[in-house]
Formats: structure tokens, sequence, C-alpha cells
């Protein structure tokens, strides 16, 4: 019961939107989003840009603001292949970062002295499609969405995604990787040839994996971990309704820097928990 209030007390944090501090501006989004719907290149395809407030820090809190950007696309930008589309979202983070004023600690761009501020995603539609990446501050993103699901990896053989649920099968049948293909972050394999019971993500076992591991993560292997799991509860027979986004930001929150008393729960506990208590998981 005191891990289920524990877990209300900070989904509802989560949503919660107020006030933060006098020193606050969003002049270097401003010109983010003006460099982006003022660029000639970009004029081909895309139509309008705006950014939209998705969180922001409660009074007691340290101020931090969350957004998203968000935009229209011409119907033609469907026809391109998904590596230009990929690179068209390039262009524009790039734009985005040259724009974003000095980058101080973990802030995505400058919004004032001692305030957070990042862009969770970058979301563009066509009258049919709506397209999305990541947004970083140092680099692009390697993925491509097209109505929330992963259809192109930048990092792949020919630019294919494999879904967790069939990761375990693409490296059983790679019998002529280097050892650096081996290792990278975001593979997911059978402990043994001989077992499929565990799952790894990097490098990690999803099922006994806690908030220590979570906290040592990429972005792309909290992912894969979180979609794994929620492919699992469904397959049982459970009804999920939060996409994996959902659940990555609930487990930021709960276990923070992955250094607290909540370090030692495992994420799958901790993703069930959430789940039921946010009403997502039946």
């Amino acid at each position: 019961m005191k891990k289920l209030l524990y877990v209300l007390t900070f989904v509802v944090g989560i949503f919660t939107l107020t006030g933060c501090g006098d020193s606050f501006t969003t002049s270097n989004l401003d010109k983010m989003i003006s460099a982006a719907s003022s660029n000639d290149d970009l004029d081909s395809y895309l139509l309008s840009v705006k950014y939209n407030e998705t969180e922001r820090a409660e009074p007691e809190e340290d101020p931090y603001y969350w957004y998203d950007i968000n935009g229209e696309l011409k119907d033609s930008f469907d026809e391109l292949s998904k590596k230009e589309q990929l690179q068209f979202f390039g262009k524009i983070v790039e734009l985005m970062q040259k724009n974003g004023g000095e980058i101080i600690e973990e802030s995505e761009f400058f919004c004032g002295e001692d305030i957070e501020c990042n862009i969770g995603h970058i979301y563009l539609k066509t009258s049919k499609h709506t397209y999305g990446v990541e947004y970083y501050s140092y680099t692009s993103s390697d993925l491509l969405f097209i109505d929330d699901q992963i259809v192109y990896d930048a990092t792949a053989k020919d630019g294919k995604y494999i879904a967790p649920g069939t990761i375990e099968e693409e490296v059983s049948t790679v019998t002529d990787t280097t050892s650096s293909e081996e290792d990278t972050n975001t593979t997911t394999s059978s402990e043994s040839a001989g077992s499929t019971d565990v799952i790894e993500v990097g490098g990690t076992d999803v099922r006994e994996a806690t908030g220590a591991e979570w906290a040592e993560l990429s972005f792309d292997d909290k992912f894969i971990m979180v979609q794994i799991i929620i492919e699992s509860m469904e397959s049982g027979g459970t009804t999920v309704t939060a996409d994996a986004y959902w659940f990555i930001e609930a487990l930021n929150a709960f276990y923070g820097d992955g250094q607290d008393i909540t370090a030692s729960e495992k994420i799958i506990d901790i993703m069930t928990m959430s789940g039921v208590a946010g009403g997502v998981i039946k």
C-alpha cells in the first residue's frame, strides 16, 4: 500500500502544471521555431510549426519545463523515402540546436537562469500520417516514428527497425557479426544458445532489472525494455492503454538518478503499480 501511494503521488505529479519563476523566458524557443519556419530548405514540405508546453514543475520543485514541437506538412512529404523523411527532421533539429542559446546543465535550450527546459518530441502531420522524432540538444535521433510506430532506424542494416519481440530471432541468425556489433547496447539477446527465457537489453535481464540499472540505460534501451514488458503484459491478456513514453516518464520520476531507496525495486513491478495507479493497465 505504501508503494502504491508513492506511485500515485509521482504519477499525479507528472501531469500537474504549475508556475515556475519570474526569470523564465521563451525567447530562445521562439527563435528556434522561427528558424525552422522561415528556412527555405524546409519550406518545400513544412507548412507550419509551433511549440506546446507539456509539463512544468510544481511550486516546491526546482523549476523545469517540457515542450513538444508540433506542425503540419504538405502531403507530398508522404512520398519521400523513410531515410529522406528522417533527414528532413534532422535539418529541423539542427536549426533548433543552433538557435537554442547557451545550454546549462541538463537544459536543452536556455530559458532562464537555474531553469531546466527540454523538448520531448517533434511531431509533424500530413493529412494521412503523423511523423515524429525524439529531440536531443547534441545530436539527431536515429529513429523515425510514423503514427506512433518506429518505422526506420538509421543505425540498423538497411534502415530496418527490429521490434523488441523479434530481436532474439534476428540475433540468432547473425553468425558473422563483428565484436563491435555484438557489443551494441541496444541488442537484445538470449543469455545462452540453449535458453530463450532470459531477455537482455543493454546487458540487463529485463525480468530482474531495477532502478539502478534503469538509470544507466540509454533512452533507446529504456524504450526497448519498456516495449518488451508492455508486449509481454498484452500477450498475457492484460490491457495496456498507455505507450512506452508514458511508462518511461513514470519510471524516470520514480527512480530519479537511481541512487535513492527506490533503486532496488524491479522495473516490471513499478510499471505494473504505476500503470494500475494511473488507470492505464487493466
